[in-house]
């Protein structure tokens, strides 16, 4: 009884969502064709978007922060079940895997 409840709450939220998204997309006035709201703009001067230069040198500390809050989510949800000893084996794994990655 409980699981169809819930289905029932998610399907009426995702038929209201539906709803107001419809709704506002009648009343919302037509938008006009601009070139220049598709314009690349930075601090009021126009530049040229070859020119953008993206740098990945922090990649790796992303990749080690995202793994890492992954794991530490992980421990702090198996904190007090059985599986908490996997979780930290995973984790300690995962540490020394990626310690082994070298740095650009």
């Amino acid at each position: 009884m409980t699981s169809l409840v819930t289905w029932m709450g998610l399907v009426i939220c995702v038929l209201i969502a539906v709803v107001l998204y419809l709704l506002g997309k009648k009343i919302a006035p037509p938008s006009e064709e601009n070139p220049e709201k598709r314009a690349p703009y930075a601090c009021g001067e126009d530049f040229p978007p070859e020119e953008v230069q993206v740098y990945i040198h922090n990649f790796h500390y992303i990749a080690f922060f995202v793994i890492f809050e992954v794991a530490v989510l992980l421990l702090a949800l198996s904190m007090y079940s059985f599986s908490f000893f996997a979780v930290a084996l995973y984790a300690i794994v995962v540490f020394l895997a990626l310690s082994q990655i070298p740095r650009w």
